[in-house]
């Protein structure tokens, strides 16, 4: 089934457009109310005109359930955006920035000066 608001793909039994966030849950019910209609009026076509009757009343059924159903005009939900404030857990105390330090001079990506240096500049924080 096509989202009448945004046009992808959705999910038939969905309630929400996962894209576009549109209430889905009437345009179920105008599906299947074009497709009887559609056989209704196909049948009502087959039995008068013959088989190019059924498909042209198919196709009318169809498309008369659609313009009544106004499908479609569902608006986008009202969306508040909030600005929440996202907290970042560091951790500095001094014994863990001196084992990252530590590891970061044992696999090598500083150097025994650089090392000496921050290592210096930890301790003389507290």
């Amino acid at each position: 089934m096509r989202c009448s608001g945004c046009g992808k793909d959705i999910p038939f039994n969905g309630k929400v457009c996962p894209y576009c966030q549109r209430d889905k849950s009437k345009d179920q019910q105008y599906t299947v109310w074009a497709f009887i209609l559609g056989l209704g009026l196909g049948y009502l076509g087959y039995k008068v005109f013959g088989v190019w009757g059924a498909i042209v009343g198919f196709v009318v059924g169809c498309v008369i359930a659609f313009v009544a159903s106004s499908a479609g005009s569902s608006k986008p939900p009202d969306v508040r955006v909030t600005k929440e404030r996202q907290t970042e857990i560091t951790d500095t105390s001094s014994e863990v920035r001196l084992k990252k330090l530590r590891d970061l001079q044992q696999k090598g990506l500083i150097d025994d000066d650089e090392y000496t240096a921050r290592k210096k500049a930890i301790l003389d924080e507290l």
